[in-house]
């Protein structure tokens, strides 16, 4: 019983540690709406996570360090973030491909606000492409890659999604069998009966041809 109480303390115990402060930024979309969902969807899994979400200060300001960062104009140099100071780490990154038939590619990094580095990278790689699968899986994905730097919940989740496909095909190919097996037998049904009258007529036939050979005869003998 102990043992057993103590399994479920475990993870809530992991669950409670505080991994530090964290802030998101507006994650880069095909359009506001799409950017403002991820962000809020991301801030939340990472507070499930361990992280402590902070206000995002000003935003742009850090946006704007971090661009200048990026672009390699500062000669190398890491860029000291001054637009949150009560954060000890940002979060920055793009994604595109909503409901495309390539999938949804997504890359976000979590940036050091002491020093500007790059602490860790998180990506999608079109292994999803509906925006459901997005806000869910992918976010839980991507959260993953940065704290632990695995990706089980999505190589489990492909695993789970190629066998319901599967499943389908082969339930598509049943019932195709199925009715290809249908039409055989409606068309040798129909075989059967067309013979069956087939034959009849020609009983008739032979039937008439005969009665019409002993009419004659009779008529003849009766001569």
């Amino acid at each position: 019983m102990k043992i057993f109480f103590l399994s479920l303390l475990i993870p809530l115990f992991i669950s409670s540690q505080n991994l530090g402060r964290i802030a998101v930024s507006k994650i880069e979309g095909p359009n506001r709406f799409y950017s403002r969902n991820f962000s809020n969807k991301l801030e939340k899994e990472l507070s499930s996570a361990g992280f402590e979400v902070v206000e995002r200060g000003d935003v742009n300001q850090l946006m704007e360090e971090w661009k200048l960062q990026s672009s390699g104009l500062t000669g190398g140099d890491n860029v000291e973030f001054s637009g949150i100071s009560n954060a000890d780490f940002l979060i920055v990154g793009t994604f595109n491909g909503i409901n495309d038939y390539y999938g949804i590619f997504a890359t976000i990094q979590m940036v050091d606000i002491l020093d500007g580095s790059v602490i860790s990278t998180a990506s999608l790689d079109g292994q999803i492409s509906k925006k459901n699968e997005l806000y869910t899986i992918g976010i839980e994905s991507l959260v993953e890659q940065l704290v632990d730097e695995t990706n089980r919940k999505m190589e489990a989740y492909i695993d789970k999604k190629n066998k319901e496909t599967l499943r389908l095909q082969e339930h598509a190919e049943k019932l195709e069998k199925e009715e290809e097996e249908k039409i055989v037998k409606k068309q040798r049904s129909k075989f059967f009966w067309r013979f069956i009258i087939s034959t009849i007529e020609l009983l008739v036939n032979i039937l008439e041809i005969f009665n019409n050979s002993e009419e004659k005869q009779e008529r003849f003998n009766f001569r």
